[in-house]
């Protein structure tokens, strides 16, 4: 295999709260952090939702 793998990562995962069933919200990160933070770990691509991208 002499090709790199490449991924994505989810689009949720970028604004995430940290919440779960055993708390609350722990940060409040902006879309423009986490794109940038994907830049510098050369993360090329994104995926979303349908529901991420327009309403129904």
């Amino acid at each position: 295999m002499s090709k790199a793998h490449e991924f994505s990562i989810g689009g949720w995962c970028l604004v995430s709260s940290g919440s779960d069933p055993f708390g609350g919200a722990t940060r409040s990160p902006s879309l423009e952090a986490g794109l940038e933070g994907c830049a510098e770990a050369g993360i090329r691509y994104a995926s979303f939702h349908d529901g991420d991208l327009w309403e129904d």
